[in-house]
């Protein structure tokens, strides 16, 4: 199936040309912008927060070791523009994230509190009833 940035997808992307290619997972559907919020897991290593962590347990397919969630990166993006990247590197596309993991994702944002203002937002807005339980 072709990639068409809803929730639940993931795509690899690169901070910065140098810096090798994360993997990002859409966790809200687009705003009345066109924005979709995404964050990228990270490797579980010692001195990293882990709000959520994840295992291969949890699912092998997206997970070859203890992973957790970079939210200080997480960031709301263009969901043409996204389409765009992965369609021009097909390479770019991972495969979907169950939503019991996007729920999980979710939850560790509204716990850590470390997402930018507006991705804490327009998660709000998405899911408020993990907001009201999550938030605190």
């Amino acid at each position: 199936m072709a990639f068409s940035a809803k929730v639940g997808e993931t795509f690899y992307l690169k901070d910065n040309p140098n810096s090798p290619s994360h993997l990002y997972v859409i966790l809200t559907q687009p705003d009345n912008k066109g924005k979709v919020v995404v964050a990228n897991f990270t490797s579980a290593k010692l001195g990293k927060q882990r709000h959520v962590l994840f295992t291969p347990r949890d699912d092998g397919r997206l997970f070859n070791k203890d992973t957790t969630v970079q939210y200080t990166d997480a960031r709301l993006m263009d969901r043409e523009i996204l389409i765009k990247h992965v369609k021009d590197d097909p390479n770019k596309v991972g495969i979907d994230c169950p939503m019991d993991i996007v729920r999980g994702v979710v939850i560790g944002a509204f716990k850590a509190k470390q997402s930018p203002n507006k991705v804490l937002k327009e998660l709000e807005k998405q899911y408020p009833d993990l907001y009201k339980k999550y938030y605190y």
